[in-house]
């Protein structure tokens, strides 16, 4: 131990800090007694990382941490985090003197949500924070997002997923916050395309956006604005907005060229004459979830893989119009394939699957359920991947029973094969 103190600070923080939990830290910090040793552990104390405290912060962990008066760039609450816990630590982040160094914030835990006040807190005493995660949340009234977004002129990461809010409440937050570049607002379904134009005018480098199941309101003309205003959109999850049609499709091929991940899963109203251009104007899209879209065929398929050699993951569960004859030059031609949903595809057959594990080396993960075209030939050459963790294969009535378990007991085995 004595060795291990005579090492330059931040050589033994590099050794150490990661073997040890937050709790671990406070019980050493009151176990040594010996001034020159806890002189050291202070210098070792300033390297902790923001890992320390993913898991929350209680009010102890969050006392000794003022005490010591360090300054950690990230706080998530712990789970444990009721009223009166959570009032005692927010007053512990008031009175802390390295409150201004406090980046990232995430409520997401907590099993009652921030007060009026506790949101108070933050704005006065963490104007420098980046991120903020308010998952599931109450309280954001008008005025609390004011006084947020005008107080923390940083913000560019916001969540507030599940949070109940309004289209009066989001506008007033957007129009006051326009350095944000990524926005959660799945499931918050009071949410129209009022809120869509406004944020496309107010947050133009705004790049990421989660509209998951905000689908009651949100029409073409939301989506239309965000492409026109957002040209540097990369992340845009749309699914289950179910009036959109081909022609917000169209707009974000037209104007969002920077597209690597887009969703929209149950938008049953999209078709190929929109998703052909998409695919020919975005060549670096990594992920595409089209579940449910009935009225995809393989002609977008085509066009896929011939101008988006970069997939990584593709979802075209219940696409029933789908085949061979567009899947097979997908595999052929992204090799990069880690994950590739086709339950339901009920005209694809083993040929598909054949090439797959023939081109596609880093796959992961297959889900096969309900093809009913499917042999042991697919699960024999996907026995030959050496990375799949994941085989799906439930209501294949030509795989026989047990069948899969089997054939990857002899090579490869999947960590799931159902």
């Amino acid at each position: 131990m004595t060795y291990l103190l005579n090492l330059p600070s931040d050589v033994l923080a590099k050794l150490c800090l990661p073997l040890l939990s937050l709790t671990d830290i406070v019980h050493l910090d009151t176990a040594v007694t010996n001034h020159l040793l806890r002189a050291q552990l202070f210098e070792v104390f300033r390297f902790l990382s923001l890992k320390h405290t993913r898991k929350g912060l209680d009010s102890d962990q969050m006392a000794w941490l003022c005490r010591r008066s360090i300054a950690l760039e990230s706080i998530t609450f712990a789970k444990s985090s009721y009223g009166g816990e959570l009032t005692t630590t927010f007053d512990m982040l008031q009175n802390s003197t390295r409150s201004l160094h406090v980046k990232h914030i995430d409520c997401s835990n907590c099993n009652e949500s921030p007060s009026k006040a506790h949101y108070s807190i933050i704005s006065k005493h963490c104007s420098r924070v980046e991120t903020l995660n308010l998952f599931r949340c109450s309280g954001l009234s008008k005025p609390v997002v004011t006084q947020l977004a005008n107080s923390c002129p940083f913000l560019h990461s916001v969540n507030l997923s599940n949070t109940r809010a309004t289209d009066k409440t989001i506008i007033t937050f957007v129009q006051n916050c326009s350095t944000l570049v990524t926005l959660n607002l799945r499931a918050c379904e009071e949410i129209s395309d009022d809120t869509l134009v406004m944020l496309s005018r107010s947050c133009p480098s705004l790049r990421n956006l989660d509209l998951n199941s905000t689908c009651r309101q949100v029409t073409d003309t939301g989506v239309i604005s965000l492409a026109k205003n957002c040209p540097s959109l990369t992340y845009l999850d749309l699914c289950d907005c179910r009036f959109l049609t081909d022609n917000a499709v169209l707009m974000l091929a037209q104007q969002c060229h920077m597209l690597s991940n887009l969703k929209l899963s149950g938008c049953k109203l999209i078709t190929d004459v929109a998703l052909m251009p998409l695919a020919k104007n975005c060549p670096s899209l990594t992920n595409l979830e089209f579940r449910h879209c009935r009225e995809l065929t393989d002609a977008t398929l085509t066009a896929l893989s011939r101008c988006c050699p970069r997939l990584t993951a593709l979802d075209f569960s219940s696409c029933d119009r789908i085949t061979d004859i567009g899947l097979v030059p997908i595999m052929k031609n992204c090799p990069l394939l880690t994950s590739l949903d086709l339950s339901y595809c009920r005209e694809v057959t083993d040929a598909t699957v054949i090439s797959l594990a023939q081109n596609c080396p880093s796959l992961a993960m297959v889900n096969l359920s309900f093809c009913h075209h499917i042999s042991a030939v697919s699960v024999t050459a996907l026995a030959n991947c050496p990375l799949l963790e994941t085989l799906l294969h439930v209501g294949c009535e030509k795989i026989p029973k047990n069948v899969a378990e089997t054939i990857f007991s002899l090579g490869f085995c999947p960590r799931d094969t159902i």
